[in-house]
């Protein structure tokens, strides 16, 4: 749903015309009539065109919201994100806890990205780079865990 530029300055303007209107009924003054509502929405609209020329309208955006992920991608994306951040979450907790020589970076790592996951209870991370970053660093540092498991040999 968009919002058109005469709605928001409608909205925008009626606010200080009304109360300004009831001081002026309370000063023994008359009321904003309609013809000065009507002139104040069109100088502000002008105004508006002015400054941005191209914009018709304001579309609503989920930037703000916790679900941007199911929002932009669908049920797929939603469901895929949440299972990257569970499959991360495994990870990095076995990095940390698990003896290799990756540890140490993973113990610097994970502790990160598991605040920035806190953090995504509040507010959506899925649009901060450093997020996906640290992502990329926990996967890595897993890719480079397996790869010394399987080069070292096995004692019985």
């Amino acid at each position: 749903m968009n919002v058109s530029r005469r709605t928001l300055l409608a909205s925008a303007a009626a606010t200080p015309l009304l109360t300004g209107a009831g001081v002026a009924i309370g000063a023994g003054e008359a009321a904003a009539s309609p013809a000065k509502l009507r002139a104040a929405l069109d100088y502000g609209n002008g105004k508006l065109k002015a400054v941005a020329p191209g914009i018709t309208s304001f579309p609503e955006i989920t930037r703000a919201e916790k679900w941007t992920y199911v929002a932009d991608g669908g049920w797929i994306g939603g469901f895929s994100f949440l299972f990257l951040v569970l499959a991360t979450g495994y990870l990095g907790f076995r990095l940390c806890l698990s003896p290799s020589p990756f540890r140490r970076e993973a113990q610097i790592v994970w502790p990160a990205l598991f605040i920035f996951f806190l953090q995504a209870l509040q507010i959506d991370v899925d649009h901060w780079r450093h997020v996906f970053l640290l992502f990329g660093m926990v996967w890595g540092l897993e890719a480079a865990r397996l790869k010394w498991v399987t080069a070292t040999p096995i004692r019985a």
